[in-house]
């Protein structure tokens, strides 16, 4: 079964950026250079994370888990628990032939997802993958999101390519069950399936591994009406870093059976995403990207008409960064109501602000009311929640009474005044 292990995470407008359509076809590949990516996520990793070809920290900069450059600065514990928010590490079967599944042939990247298909089936060594991580975090000189990828295989005969797609909607595997299971997969994407924008990034052993070679596409319209394709985009200079282990290297987590990768079976890259699809760094934590779902897969190119393998189960994305909740800046304050039996009003007078949404609407929801003689009250809650599930609330009593029961008259003559008893 495939297993993921996720930590859970505003969502930045980004689509106008999506429907800049790419007027020259200039070569996207970028051919693998260490170096240390600008990523921080505070208070665990303070970066930069280095992209070195090792999973385990090295030096100063920081790495996927603790080495011998220490053991803060990490991005997952050696058992694989995430430190950070935005971390992933996903794991799929290998070299099983009863438990995994894989594409069922002829299905190509640049497809519509809804007509792709899978069968229960081992795929070649050279395509099999058993572990992929992900780490999203901002650069805290611009505010720029970066993506830090990495994934494995089997053997490392030949040349292996590596697919990480980003999908700005839902994207779901249908059908089974595993083992003899055949399905689909159901994607929400309104452009073929996809949705303008998203993007693929393929990341390639070159001639057996020596080299390691990082690809970028981005979903856009083609020239015939009505219809999408991906198109290559390029990423700036200094932006984009990859790498894959020359040496034998330690993984803490295992993989493929072993507490070892050899030589050109692990890549990992990082790459600038803000300025990869020509956006701009908002300020402090509001920056956020559109993307709801990643699907790890390995395919036979890095063309887009590659011929789809193996891969991880697609799964949710939370792309946010803002953990500050709203502010109320009006709380309603106790209200008193005059009368005997009066009607309850309606909620109003909340205000919240965000410091990444601005104005919050609050949502009220009223508590039990308890009772004192012919005297109520309630507690009326106001909630204000952001973009990215950060709330806040503030509370308002209500109090009122309640007589239904008539007068009892114990005396004569004299003048009284009942009021409300």
């Amino acid at each position: 079964m495939k297993t993921t292990t996720e930590q859970p995470s505003c969502k930045w407008n980004l689509q106008w950026l999506f429907m800049l359509i790419c007027t020259t076809l200039v070569s996207t590949v970028s051919y693998g250079q260490a170096g240390n990516a600008p990523m921080q996520s505070l208070p665990n990793f303070t970066g930069p994370m280095a992209i070195d070809g090792f999973i385990q920290r090295q030096g100063a900069a920081g790495d996927w888990q603790a080495g011998p450059g220490g053991t803060t600065n990490v991005v997952f514990t050696n058992n694989c628990v995430a430190l950070v928010p935005l971390a992933y590490r996903l794991t799929d079967p290998f070299n099983d032939q009863t438990n995994d599944d894989i594409f069922d042939g002829g299905n190509k990247l640049n497809d519509d997802p809804n007509t792709w298909g899978w069968r229960s089936q081992k795929p070649p060594a050279k395509d099999d993958i058993n572990t992929a991580m992900v780490f999203l975090a901002l650069n805290p000189a611009d505010n720029h999101i970066w993506l830090a990828i990495s994934g494995d295989r089997l053997s490392t005969n030949g040349t292996s390519y590596l697919d990480f797609e980003f999908y700005q909607n839902s994207i779901t595997k249908t059908g089974g069950p595993i083992p003899g299971g055949t399905g689909g997969f159901i994607s929400t994407g309104p452009n073929g399936g996809r949705t303008v924008g998203d993007l693929s990034i393929t990341l390639q052993y070159v001639n057996g591994g020596a080299v390691s070679v990082a690809s970028y596409l981005q979903w856009q319209p083609a020239a015939e009406a009505g219809t999408f394709d991906y198109f290559p985009i390029t990423p700036p200079a200094g932006s984009a870093f990859t790498a894959v282990n020359q040496s034998q290297i330690n993984v803490p987590c295992g993989a493929f059976g072993s507490t070892t990768y050899q030589p050109l079976q692990f890549v990992e890259s990082a790459i600038d995403l803000t300025a990869l699809i020509g956006g701009t760094g908002l300020p402090g934590e509001c920056g956020s990207l559109p993307f709801q779902t990643l699907f790890v897969k390995t395919k036979s190119s890095a063309e887009k008409t590659a011929d789809l393998k193996d891969f991880i189960s697609p799964f949710q994305l939370g792309i946010c960064f803002d953990h500050t909740a709203p502010v109320f800046t009006t709380c309603p304050p106790t209200l008193n109501l005059v009368g005997c039996n009066p009607t309850i009003p309606t909620p109003s007078g909340a205000i919240a602000s965000d410091n990444c949404n601005g104005t919050v609407i609050p949502v009220a929801a009223d508590g039990p009311i308890t009772s004192n003689g012919c005297n109520r009250s309630m507690i009326r809650t106001w909630t204000a929640s952001d973009d990215c599930g950060n709330m806040a609330s503030c509370s308002q009593q209500i109090n009122w009474t309640v007589d239904n029961t008539p007068p009892i008259i114990v005396s004569n003559g004299a003048t009284t005044a009942l009021g409300c008893r």
